[in-house]
């Protein structure tokens, strides 16, 4: 027994060490009055100085609850509340838009408001008035492209020139085999092309008006999806999709590269762990300083095999891993101190990574709590 014991406690040693090699997590400030909804709500923009603004965009309509912005300062590893719009009910984004302002989209009696506000004056500096559309991407230096759902079941793609302060249409698009869900996750692969993927991938050439979908041998709905610094793009997670719309009750292992020169999807290594979310990415990623991508949290989704009416396990992740795009492989690395599905990750000036946001399982409460991913140096 106690030689049973020994060997046990030798085993998890060295897991410890293997999943530690890459650094460690050590607990963040807190968000004392509290953070609104999970889920895809938050955004957040690095200021030049370093600082993370997060913006907090629940619109407090439920329990008639407010929430302030933070800035969340690396030097002193502090949360400082902030005024940004407090007047009115917003969502949505912020984009960095020469490293100093930001595109916000407003809510105020079910329209959207696009403005442009100036983070170091703390103040609007342009508004675009009202548009019936939802953002996405900046592309470029100028434009902000959108996608709205017209009445008559289209999908209308227009695209704001900030400078001109012109909104002009780019395509139509009809609903028949689509809907918003295909725009959940997109990504610029240069100024005039956005690669997008909710549940099936497409290409939207602005420049050629064009809208097309991509082949891919791999079928998954709500995938992560993030830039490399070679420009390819990395999708990994999602859930298995059988039909159009219609979810298998499993997350999809296997990771794809988007070629961004031929525009060609091509499997990758599988992940460690499968992570998905049933509404939503579920992890979380964000590129490193070297050019690796560090994931956290999510969710496996499995089905029942045991009673024929078992509901469906939902295991909220503390695991991270890494994906090197050198070796086109995944590592496990050290886990979260607190299960989190739907966490908001950033890379620090220092290479360390600032996670916040998330929920300990679907439906459930906002985590107030954040912590660090404190980066082992290489030599």
């Amino acid at each position: 027994m106690v030689l049973i014991l020994l060997g046990l406690l030798v085993k998890q040693s060295i897991e410890e060490l293997t999943i530690n090699k890459f650094g460690h997590f050590v607990k963040g400030p807190e968000f004392k009055d509290g953070i609104g909804s999970s889920y895809s709500r938050h955004s957040h923009i690095q200021l030049p100085d370093g600082r993370i603004v997060i913006f907090d965009n629940y619109s407090g309509r439920v329990r008639n609850l407010k929430f302030k912005s933070k800035i969340y300062d690396p030097k002193t590893n502090t949360l400082e509340a902030i005024d940004i719009l407090p007047d009115k009910d917003w969502e949505y984004t912020g984009i960095t838009i020469d490293n100093k302002a930001l595109l916000l989209i407003t809510k105020e009696k079910n329209k959207l408001e696009s403005v442009l506000y100036d983070i170091t004056e703390n103040k609007i500096v342009k508004s675009f008035g009202y548009i019936n559309a939802r953002p996405y991407i900046l592309v470029g230096n100028r434009y902000i492209v959108y996608f709205s759902l017209t009445p008559k079941d289209e999908i209308r793609i227009q695209k704001l020139d900030i400078t001109t302060n012109k909104l002009t249409h780019v395509l139509t698009i009809n609903t028949k085999e689509l809907c918003l869900d295909d725009f959940k996750s997109c990504v610029e692969i240069d100024k005039d092309k956005i690669f997008i993927y909710g549940c099936r991938p497409y290409i939207l050439d602005i420049k050629n008006n064009k809208f097309e979908k991509l082949e891919s041998s791999i079928k998954r709905c709500r995938p992560v999806t993030i830039k490399l610094s070679n420009s390819d793009i990395l999708i990994f997670g999602g859930r298995e999709v059988s039909t159009l719309y219609h979810y298998k009750n499993t997350c999809v292992p296997v990771a794809e590269v988007l070629d961004h020169k031929t525009l060609e999807l091509k499997p990758v290594d599988r992940m460690k762990i499968p992570r998905c979310s049933y509404m939503s990415e579920g992890a979380g990623a964000t590129l490193m300083n070297d050019g690796r991508v560090f994931i956290a949290g999510g969710q496996t989704v499995e089905f029942g095999k045991k009673f024929r009416f078992q509901l469906d396990i939902e295991e909220t992740l503390r695991s991270t891993e890494i994906y090197n795009p050198k070796t086109s492989t995944f590592e496990l690395s050290a886990n979260l101190k607190e299960k989190r599905t739907d966490a908001k990750l950033v890379t620090l000036k220092n290479g360390d990574i600032f996670v916040y946001n998330g929920s300990p399982s679907r439906g459930t409460y906002t985590l107030k709590t954040t912590e660090i991913f404190k980066v082992n140096k290489r030599r």
